[in-house]
């Protein structure tokens, strides 16, 4: 490159190259939600049927044959290739945008103790993306066989006295 650039497509024409169907993305029923569970439908943003996407996909996944419902994947355990995330990194990669999370801590010891809710999320309020795994394809049901987790990592940089993992989220800028 010589340090020239064209840009002769108006705004709406790069957004609209982005998001197929710009109605869709911006026209979601559901409003905001303030404490979206597993086994919902949050917003989740993905190219798994090649062109990118932002629709609701089932929070919770249960492989095949499987008792266990995740609805988190440890980063250590996909590194590490372990059952069952090695099916899912080459192809099931999404974001999941969040305000923030919740962390809930005990208050006290014992079997039932109460818990103080935490709400965590970026310092300037900026949308976060969850890294997420998910084997939904197209053609399929938005169920827990096709559904997706979000992945977690240990909570290095000061979260360790409220809970020992976190999501692995990102904030994007625009400038």
């Amino acid at each position: 490159m010589c340090g020239r650039i064209v840009q002769k497509s108006g705004p709406l024409d790069c957004v609209e190259r982005i998001f197929p169907n710009p109605r869709r993305v911006f026209d979601d029923p559901a409003g905001p939600l303030y404490n979206i569970p597993p086994g919902t439908r949050p917003m989740a943003m993905h190219r798994l049927a090649g062109d990118f996407e932002l629709e609701r996909l089932h929070w919770g996944w249960r492989p095949h044959n499987s008792k266990y419902f995740m609805s988190s994947a440890r980063l250590d355990k996909i590194l590490a290739n372990a059952w069952p995330w090695k099916m899912l990194t080459a192809r099931g990669r999404i974001l999941v945008p969040a305000d923030g999370w919740y962390e809930w801590k005990p208050l006290a010891e014992g079997p039932k103790p109460p818990k103080q809710p935490h709400y965590i999320h970026a310092t300037d309020n900026a949308p976060l993306f969850f890294t997420g795994l998910s084997n939904w394809r197209p053609e399929a049901e938005k169920d827990e066989a096709h559904g997706f987790t979000i992945v977690t990592n240990d909570a290095a940089g000061g979260m360790i006295d409220v809970h020992d993992r976190r999501p692995a989220a990102s904030t994007i800028y625009a400038r």
